[in-house]
């Protein structure tokens, strides 16, 4: 669940240009033209961050990080772009993206429909987050219901 806090900063950074991705730990990771960002958000800017907090968000920032897959059937670390994407993944690149997202429209009723019912979103804050209106979202989420 994303606290107030977490939220004004996802809208602030969405407002200026970034994708953002409510990861957990750190809280965020954000992209905008090519740079990646990794951002723990606090309360206020007196509260301090966990030992365990800094020493990772230290390592990070000392460090390019490289992406790799892993499964217990390879036991090898694949880097990610030796991965091939599924044939969805691939159609869904240069798909129409939903609202003002990065979300193709394919999968919209299926995010609304969790961020509503799973996650507690209002009609109001989902239609915020995407850029469209409450009645938009009612129309999806009663689409995705089947009426």
């Amino acid at each position: 669940m994303t606290t107030k806090t977490e939220q004004q900063f996802a809208d602030k950074m969405v407002a200026e240009g970034w994708e953002v991705y409510h990861t957990g730990f750190p809280d965020f990771l954000c992209r905008k033209d090519g740079e990646v960002i990794l951002v723990e958000v606090k309360r206020s800017s007196k509260e301090k961050l966990q030992d365990n907090q800094h020493l990772i968000l230290n390592a990070l920032n000392d460090s390019s990080p490289t992406a790799f897959v892993w499964s217990p059937d390879s036991l090898d670390l694949i880097p990610i772009h030796q991965k091939r994407q599924s044939k969805d993944s691939l159609q869904n690149e240069d798909e129409e993206k939903f609202g003002n997202s990065q979300c193709p429209i394919s999968w919209a009723d299926t995010v609304i429909t969790v961020l509503y019912r799973t996650e507690g979103w209002s009609l109001e804050r989902i239609a915020d987050q995407f850029g469209i209106t409450a009645e938009a979202v009612r129309q999806r989420i009663l689409k995705a219901k089947g009426g």
